[in-house]
């Protein structure tokens, strides 16, 4: 028993110093204002393992917090769709508007033909697979049949039938009618025939000696006495030449694309 005290004794008194001398370290330490080395030790071994635990409860911490959350991200989630679906549609609306309006100031700046009236009119139904539109006017409004109608952009088609309170217009791309035109971008223009094959091209038979050139502008020829000579109708696509027939196919894109159309004019 005597033996152990005197052990204990021993090892208490070796704490002691050992406590005093790492006392003096770190109070050097400190003066000097730097770390002291057994410090340093012992963060770099308690650090490590203390950052893995926080992370871990940290991530343990995000993962119930979505769990217990999920109702709320849910609702949100569709919150966010739906103001999406709504800025869309805001968009799609004011690009609609703005193309009216341009179209209402096309027609707007149209030049004053000598002996016409300009009649403005609203597309009220559009028939692709028939190539018509039905329009706001009437006999009442001094329209006639074969009346050129018209867009800022060029021309539309021409008055067809005319009703008690609509009127049906035959659009260019009906391939059953022909109109006079002239590639006006050649000196003297190069007058042809021109008529609709899809919504989307226009073939234009000229002589094959006449001068054309993909880009020219083709515009009404005017023999007609109820349309207009060099109301536009497109720009020149593509070019073929047939040799037996002496005669050029031109395909013409339309300036007038009817999908976006609201307001005509018709030219009486």
């Amino acid at each position: 028993m005597k033996q152990s005290s005197g052990r204990d004794f021993f090892a208490l008194l070796a704490l002691c110093v050992i406590g005093a001398l790492l006392g003096r370290m770190q109070s050097t330490a400190r003066a000097a204002g730097r770390i002291d080395p057994l410090t340093t030790a012992i963060r770099a071994t308690i650090n490590p393992a203390a950052s893995a635990l926080v992370q871990g409860s940290n991530s343990t911490s995000d993962f119930f917090s979505g769990l217990f959350n999920a109702s709320d991200l849910k609702a949100q989630n569709r919150a966010l769709k739906q103001l999406e679906i709504v800025a869309r549609q805001y968009a799609e609306t004011v690009d609609r508007l703005n193309r009216e309006i341009a179209s209402m100031r096309a027609i707007d700046e149209l030049p004053v033909l000598p002996g016409r009236d300009k009649v403005m009119a609203t597309v009220i139904g559009y028939f692709p697979d028939e190539n018509r539109i039905t329009i706001s006017l009437s006999k009442t409004d001094g329209i006639k049949p074969g009346q050129a109608v018209v867009t800022g952009e060029g021309l539309v088609g021409t008055i067809q039938t005319i009703g008690r309170n609509e009127a049906q217009v035959s659009l260019l791309s009906d391939p059953n009618r022909k109109l006079g035109a002239l590639v006006i971008s050649r000196n003297p223009p190069s007058p042809g025939i021109i008529k609709g094959e899809n919504a989307s091209i226009l073939v234009l038979t000229l002589d094959a000696s006449l001068p054309v050139e993909n880009g020219d502008l083709v515009s009404t020829w005017g023999f007609s006495g109820l349309i207009p000579r060099g109301v536009p109708i497109g720009r020149v696509s593509q070019i073929y030449t047939d040799r037996t027939t002496g005669s050029k196919r031109v395909e013409v894109f339309p300036n007038v694309s009817m999908g976006n159309v609201r307001e005509v004019v018709v030219l009486k």
